[in-house]
């Protein structure tokens, strides 16, 4: 099998490619994410930052058994299951984001920010607003300053 070092890179990679693939926070794929598919369409739900509904989920670049699959290693992997959303941010945010740079990419946050750029691009509705789509495909409650922070 893989030793503890490759799989620790491998764990990073996956957020990277996760957080980018579905736009959702290091905590959010750590632990909380619930993802489903109904027909065609994905759905996301435990959301973190008090949002507590369902959003419909736009995935980019991976399919809904690649992201189920990845989620299931990465949580495997960290063993989250136990832990609260505070322990996981705790034991492993900083890991993680120092893991980031060390890949290429800023921080776990950024995974997201570069997310709703192509996202207000592949999964416009006509008649929205870039914010409007970002705010939607985010899973922001109606909060346009937050969705403003990713354009």
């Amino acid at each position: 099998g893989r030793n503890q070092n490759e799989e620790q890179v491998r764990a990073y990679r996956i957020v990277a490619m996760l957080g980018l693939a579905t736009g959702r926070r290091f905590t959010e794929l750590l632990k909380t994410l619930e993802i489903s598919k109904r027909g065609k369409k994905v759905t996301f739900k435990g959301l973190l930052k008090g949002n507590d509904k369902e959003i419909e989920g736009h995935i980019i670049s991976l399919s809904y058994k690649e992201v189920k699959a990845f989620l299931g290693e990465l949580r495997a992997f960290a063993q989250t299951e136990e832990l609260s959303e505070q322990e996981v941010n705790a034991k492993y945010a900083k890991v993680f984001n120092n893991a980031m740079k060390r890949l290429g990419v800023t921080n776990v946050k950024a995974t997201r920010q570069n997310y709703s750029v192509a996202g207000s691009k592949l999964f416009h509705r006509e008649g929205e607003t870039i914010e409007d789509t970002i705010t939607r495909i985010l899973g922001h409650k109606e909060n346009l300053t937050s969705s403003l922070n990713y354009t």
